[in-house]
Formats: C-alpha cells, structure tokens, sequence
C-alpha cells in the first residue's frame, strides 16, 4: 500500500506546474469559504452582541409575570434575589449578574438654552422628555454591559460656557465678557480646585439689590456642578444623606433633544409603587452612547439604592441582568437556571432570545439569507473545482493510454489517479487551513474595516468593522466541500478512460 502511494506521489509531480495550479486552486477555495464563514459569524456575533451588551444581557431573572406586566408590582424583592443569586454561583456558565430597576419617568431640564441670551425669563422654563429609568449598581453593572465604557468624553470649554451662562442665570444676571474670561482656556483643563475657586469671583455681587432670595452660593454651587468631567456613575452615591439628590447618566440622543450636558441639573418625576409621584434633582455625570438606537434616545442610569428608595421599593429588582461564558449557550443557561429557581414561585430565567423576540426574528432571517449565500458560495466553489480537475484529468489521456498499453489495468490506473488526487486534496486543504485561519486571526485582532462607518439593523447601530472568527466547524466545512467536489470532478473523466480504447488514447492530443 505504502509502495503504491509513493508511487501515485511520484506521480502527480510529473507535471509539477499543473499539479501547482490545480492545488493553488483548491487552497484558494478553502481559504475563500473559510474567509467568508469567518466574516457571516462575525457580523452576525457583532449584531446579538450589540444588543445584548447594551443593556438587555445574555439572559435574565424576572417575576414570572413581569414579562406580560412590566411593572414595579411584579419586582423581585431582596429575598428572592438572594435566592437567585445563589443559584447563579450554582449553574455552570454564569459570568456576571446585577441587579436593575427599570420604569418610566420623565425628563426635565431646568435651564432650556434661549434665543436670547439675556431673555432672563427663559431660564425658568421647562422642556421635558420621557424616558426610560434604570437604576442600577455601577460596580457590577460594568461586568454585564458596555454603559461604563459608553460614555462619551465631552468638551471642556462647552462645559464651562454651559456651566457659566447657566451659574450667571441663577443671579439673574447674564455677561458673556465673564464667561468668555473664564472659559478661554477651558481646554487646558476646567476642572478640579482651580475651577471651583473660579464660581466664587464670577457670582460675586451679580443679585439684584431688591431681591432678597438671590443667593451667590446657588450661583457657585451651579457652576462648580460643570467642573468634574464626563465619567460613569460614581461607585458610591455621591449624596448618600439626600433623598431627593443624586447623579444620572443620559442617552446621547435625549440629551441632544433636552439640550443637556455634562455638569447640568435635571429633574426626574417618576410613579412609586403606591400610586405616589416620586421626584428628584439629579446632576448630570455623563451622556452615553451605545449601539442600540433606542437606548440612546430614551434611557436613563441611576443608583439603584436611591433610586428603589424614592420609589418605595428599597433593595428591590425588576430583573436581575446575567452575562454568560459563551453566548452560543444562552438558551440552554437560562433552561438550567430555570430548572435551578424550580420550586420558587416568584422567579423565571430567559434568555436574550425570549426577551427580545423581534431580534430573535431579525437574526433567524439574517442565518436563513446567510445560508442562501453559502449554498451560492458552494455551488461556484463546486464549479470551479469540478471544471479544473476534470481538465486536469483529462488532458493526461494519452498518458493513460501508454501506461495501460504497457499492461496497466484500468482498475489500478483509476485508482492511482485518485490517490493523487486525494494527496494533492490534503496538502491544499492543509495549505489553505493555515492561510485562512492565519489571515482571520488577523483581522480578529486588528479589524477589516469595510469602509462603510455604522449601519442600523433592527435598531442596532452596528460598525462595518468586522473581525472574522476562525472556528473548527467553518475549517470541516471548507475542507469537505473541497475534498467532495475534487473528487466528484475526477470521477467522470476517470470513467470515460476507463470505456476509451488504447489505440484512441494513444491518439489524443
């Protein structure tokens, strides 16, 4: 057998310049098809996990009918989070949770930018927004979702000027001399000690003398609010003593409709659980923005503690929120830990697939075209494949007819040609592996930009940076295509020599 397969190697480089274009080919396919599945997995991995880390998590812990009634009633209470929290250290495959409150409310901003700038009167309006309120625990909120790493970084002299005019406004007073002073070097840094001592000299001696509630301190107050930069919410509520005060996080898009930046006081009204409004005067810490196009128009972050406090819900949950190890797995996570939270009444686990079903929609139809778009790819692999092999085959007929003149048999013969054939099929589908493999780790690393900025699918905004995947499955699939139709085209070039006569063969130019 051995003796046989060094002879059939010996063989197929008798040409040594057909035998190289015919394997350049086939590694040319398998490094194509692997290529393509890499970039379909990714662009589909990148569209789940854009909405996944943005807020809706790999799977959640939710009351059994918050689902059908998304309301503070159906919440779970810290008992049964504690409950579900130990089944989650429990069930294989959980990588982070955190608990959220979510409701609704609306969003006020105190100080709309007029269009007159000394129109003092327009200071005391209102413009106000629904959105979505989430509170949440900034330190195990940074493990499930990318609201930490969202936030967007703001301008230093934008702020100072909003923070200015807004100070000045409070005192009834307007003079863009001082806040052009003032902010003429913001980008250098308007923060810290040194942008605080500034609030003292600007709001100095700007009330009016008959009105006796005017106070400078408010006037400081207000702008020292505009001197801390744009960062996530604080690890510890920065006004633990307050009830009706604290920090917020804003979506970048309600942010631009509010008019509202970094270091600008908001006002959230909300509805507790006994049918009381609950409202409170949040300082804005930072904007954000993720690939969900709802969650930067409409959504809301705050500390949760506070948040549960005012509502009347203190160390309650609506959902509690679960990453898991491999996202792939998600559906058969949320049934274990379903199975897990069996027996506790209050309690279900879903994953990302029953709770948002739009998406689940949107990406089945995405597989079904992606799968139309590989049968394609195999087809016009299968072509070029089958059409280069049988020339190749071919064009040796009179090669065959010699050695079967010289007492070959047809039946060896055949068989020779295809064990070099199946030698050459393995060097290319080796040869390919490593190229293709090689070249989506690659861009795994560094990214293929395809050149197109950010698209919206199913109200996820998604870059055309894709980093392709290399998975043993897509290598299998490469392979057996290749390997199936290398051989399909030498089969009927092979039985057409054997049916051809010697005398026929000889003749064959």
């Amino acid at each position: 057998m051995w003796r046989f397969i060094a002879v059939s190697w010996r063989d197929l480089w008798r040409n040594r310049r057909r035998s190289l274009l015919l394997g350049m080919v086939m590694m040319f396919c398998v490094w194509m098809m692997l290529f393509s599945a890499g970039l379909v997995d990714a662009g589909m991995d990148k569209m789940i996990m854009g909405m996944t880390e943005a807020g809706l998590g790999h799977a959640q812990v939710q009351h059994r009918e918050y689902r059908e009634d998304p309301g503070l009633e159906n919440r779970l209470e810290p008992d049964a989070l504690e409950v579900a929290m130990a089944a989650l250290e429990e069930t294989p495959g959980a990588a982070a949770w955190t608990p959220r409150i979510q409701t609704g409310g609306l969003l006020s901003k105190r100080l709309p930018e007029p269009e007159d700038p000394d129109d003092l009167d327009a200071y005391r309006t209102m413009t106000s927004e629904g959105a979505a309120v989430l509170g949440v625990d900034p330190d195990t909120e940074r493990l499930v979702s990318v609201f930490a790493d969202s936030i967007v970084a703001d301008d230093p002299e934008d702020r100072c000027r909003r923070g200015c005019v807004a100070a000045l406004a409070e005192v009834w007073s307007t003079d863009p001399v001082a806040c052009d002073r003032l902010c003429a070097e913001a980008n250098r840094g308007f923060q810290g000690v040194s942008c605080r001592a500034a609030a003292a000299p600007l709001c100095a001696d700007r009330c009016p003398a008959d009105d006796e509630f005017c106070e400078p301190e408010a006037c400081e107050e207000i702008l020292a609010d505009h001197c801390e930069p744009a960062r996530f919410l604080s690890a510890e509520d920065p006004a633990p003593g307050e009830r009706y005060r604290g920090e917020i996080i804003v979506g970048a898009g309600l942010a631009e409709v509010l008019g509202v930046g970094v270091g600008d006081r908001v006002a959230l009204t909300t509805g507790g659980t006994q049918g009381r409004s609950f409202g409170a005067l949040y300082r804005v810490a930072g904007l954000m923005k993720t690939q969900s196009v709802e969650i930067n128009r409409t959504f809301t972050l705050t500390h949760r503690d506070k948040l549960g406090a005012g509502l009347g819900i203190p160390g309650a949950a609506t959902a509690l929120v679960v990453t898991v190890d491999d996202l792939s797995r998600a559906e058969l996570f949320a049934a274990r830990l379903d199975e897990a939270l069996d027996g506790e009444d209050p309690m279900v686990a879903l994953a990302w697939s029953q709770l948002a079903p739009e998406l689940r929609g949107f990406v089945a139809m995405k597989k079904g075209g992606n799968k139309v778009m590989m049968v394609l790819l195999v087809m016009i692999v299968g072509v070029i494949l089958a059409n280069a092999v049988t020339m190749s085959v071919l064009e040796r007929t009179r090669e065959y007819g010699v050695r079967m003149a010289l007492g070959e048999s047809p039946a060896r013969l055949g068989l020779g040609v295809l064990t070099e054939m199946l030698l050459l099929v393995f060097l290319a589908i080796a040869a390919g592996g490593v190229l293709g493999t090689g070249v989506n780790l690659y861009f795994y690393e560094v990214g293929l930009d395809m050149g197109i900025g950010t698209i919206e699918a199913n109200g996820v905004l998604v870059e055309t940076i894709y980093h392709p995947k290399a998975t043993f499955g897509s290598f299998l699939w490469a392979a057996g295509t290749v390997a199936g139709f290398a051989v399909a085209g030498a089969l009927y070039p092979l039985w057409k020599i054997r049916r051809i006569r010697v005398v026929d063969a000889l003749r064959f130019t």
